[in-house]
């Protein structure tokens, strides 16, 4: 997000590609625009990124969840390299 050129970018990984169209990136920058044209910077960023996790479910779907295990894919705790 650009605040001085009021423009919104979403820049996805590229394992997207193919999967999630540009339109519908397009719609989540615009839904994101509309709420901080009003100054509702917070409600704004909450609904793109609830936007952006409607299409990683749809993509990405979290078996684990669907199958009744609350269990994350990943471990919550860091990684010491």
């Amino acid at each position: 997000m650009q605040l001085a050129d009021r423009r919104v970018e979403i820049v996805a990984d590229r394992g997207f590609r193919g999967r999630v169209s540009q339109s519908e990136w397009d719609a989540v920058c615009r839904l994101m625009e509309e709420h901080f044209r009003a100054g509702r910077f917070e409600a704004g960023s909450i609904a793109g990124v609830e936007a952006i996790g409607t299409l990683l479910a749809r993509h990405y779907p979290n078996e684990a969840a669907d199958s009744g295990d609350p269990r994350n894919q990943l471990p919550d705790r860091p990684a010491l390299l």
